[in-house]
């Protein structure tokens, strides 16, 4: 009788720390909903991404294909149909796969969302499909903390320049990540 006593006595422990931690979850992620979806994106930031994106269609010669999220202002999609998406920061002939990728998500990170690509983006995994295309794949974080949703695809062609990217990121994150109190109490 005193084994069911303490079997029914943790069982309504877990349950009422469950609910009051999801309660704060949820509660958390409804008012960052909020911030998120209440900022308003800066006018300069969208027209620096449109000055950004007629250079490399100029530099392309108009053989850039891109989308661009109707809620955030930012690129999912940027496709070359020729030689690839250059990069201006450095040569990357030198580098592997992965530091294309970089090079590439310090350039133009900005456009899907990424502010810091150093700090906001970890590596998740670089695979090479049967045509020998490399794809590194890239997601968000937060103050160390992985964005749900928040993932950027960089594919590479055979010579390791940038063919396309795509992916979505959660722009201008202002969260805390740490709870304010505990919830459980012994």
């Amino acid at each position: 009788m005193k084994k069911i006593a303490i079997i029914c006595l943790a069982i309504a422990i877990s349950t009422v720390a469950t609910v009051g931690i999801s309660q704060y979850v949820i509660a958390e992620a409804s008012r960052a909903e909020e911030r998120i979806t209440s900022s308003h994106f800066s006018q300069s930031e969208n027209e620096l991404g449109e000055v950004i994106l007629a250079e490399l269609q100029n530099k392309l010669g108009g053989n850039l294909q891109y989308t661009i999220d109707q809620n955030t202002g930012n690129l999912t999609f940027l496709k070359s149909q020729g030689g690839g998406i250059p990069i201006t920061m450095a040569n990357s002939s030198s580098l592997n796969g992965v530091g294309t990728a970089n090079l590439f998500m310090e350039e133009y990170g900005a456009l899907f969302g990424i502010n810091n690509s150093a700090t906001d983006l970890s590596m998740i995994k670089e695979t090479t499909d049967e045509l020998g295309m490399k794809h590194i794949r890239y997601g968000q974080r937060y103050s160390s903390v992985p964005v749900f949703g928040g993932e950027i695809i960089v594919h590479l062609n055979n010579n390791l320049t940038v063919a396309s990217a795509n992916g979505k990121a959660v722009p201008n994150i202002s969260l805390r990540v740490l709870p304010s109190k505990f919830m459980i109490k012994c």
